[in-house]
């Protein structure tokens, strides 16, 4: 997934840890009435390094995906099971603003900590007790999904990333452990995060048998310079989502990936910013059609629902948002939420 913009600022821990699973969501008979029931997954990522608070009370959003991806879990610097308790203390208030008909997935991975998933992949024994601690810990914690994300430390070199044979060795382990859980049992579903490039594409067609969902990452990739360098437009999506049809994955397991920031691409590195931001810099300059502001190219209003509908009419599985907290508040009319639920809810 792509770097947080901002890290929170750690409040003191006066909610104490949500330790059974009737806490980690609101009950059947919460008064609050369900969004309308979407024609495709609205799923989006929620980073525990973006927020602040513990309080559920402070995600009033959160009940509109379909589907909230908590990340994330990651191996510690040995390549051992480990949790970051502030981080699930925040990412449990995330779930207990959400209601009972939506899915909550934990995720494993991401760039920042891909070293870390590199020494526990390329090991056998590591692989395996960390496959069945993270089966465990989402059992327990009443996850309906587990979410593996496959990127590649760019920070030294050589680049770490977990290799090709190693990650179908633990997805197919993480499905194993899932299988040996009691009838009945929610966490059933595995999905995958890959990039939109060749190697992302390449690995789809390997772990395809493995997961119920593969979750594009077509953000993080610009157009030309004669486009203006737009953020992820539709000529990518469009040749991102055919590379993979070409590995033999199906569009009703693809969850196509959208971006909720904007990205500088003139700027060394990529500079980048939540789109949150970008609409307070431009103190009202921003419209439904813009998709750049100050040089920073984003997917606007239109284009999410020109890329929600464009899902719809190709039967994909649905799309998938990084990063939730990165868009303005779900009544604001150029939030990008919104403008997806627009095209995806059923009417």
């Amino acid at each position: 997934m792509k770097r947080p913009f901002f890290t929170g600022v750690l409040l003191p821990m006066t909610m104490m840890m949500l330790a059974s699973c009737s806490s980690c969501s609101t009950s059947d008979d919460d008064p609050t009435p369900a969004p309308p029931k979407s024609k495709c997954i609205v799923a989006g990522y929620s980073n525990a390094g973006a927020l602040s608070s513990v309080s559920p009370a402070d995600y009033p959003d959160m009940k509109y995906p379909t589907r909230v991806y908590c990340f994330g879990i990651s191996p510690d610097t040995e390549g051992a099971w480990f949790v970051d308790t502030q981080r699930e203390q925040r990412q449990n208030a995330v779930r207990a603003a959400m209601n009972s008909s939506q899915e909550a997935f934990l995720v494993v991975g991401g760039g920042a900590t891909a070293g870390n998933m590199y020494r526990m992949g390329t090991d056998p024994a590591k692989r395996a007790a960390f496959a069945e601690a993270l089966v465990k810990y989402a059992h327990e914690r009443d996850f309906d999904g587990i979410d593996v994300d496959w990127e590649t430390d760019w920070s030294e070199e050589p680049f770490l990333h977990v290799p090709e044979d190693d990650m179908v060795a633990l997805l197919s382990e993480i499905r194993e452990r899932m299988s040996e859980l009691p009838a009945g049992t929610k966490l059933r579903q595995l999905t995958a995060a890959l990039s939109s490039g060749t190697l992302g594409q390449s690995m789809g067609g390997r772990i395809v048998d493995y997961v119920d969902h593969i979750n594009v990452m077509i953000y993080d990739t610009y157009g030309t310079e004669e486009e203006g360098y737009p953020h992820a437009p539709m000529r990518i999506v469009e040749s991102t989502l055919a590379g993979y049809a070409a590995e033999g994955v199906p569009n009703s397991k693809i969850i196509v990936g959208v971006p909720f920031y904007g990205g500088n691409k003139q700027a060394t590195p990529v500079a980048t910013q939540s789109y949150r931001t970008l609409c307070a810099m431009a103190g009202g300059a921003i419209t439904a059609s813009s998709n750049s502001y100050a040089g920073y190219a984003f997917n606007g209003v239109d284009l999410m629902k020109e890329k929600t509908q464009y899902v719809l009419d190709h039967g994909y599985a649905g799309i998938v948002i990084w990063e939730l907290s990165q868009d303005l508040p779900y009544k604001e009319p150029l939030s990008l939420l919104r403008a997806i639920k627009s095209v995806a809810d059923e009417q």
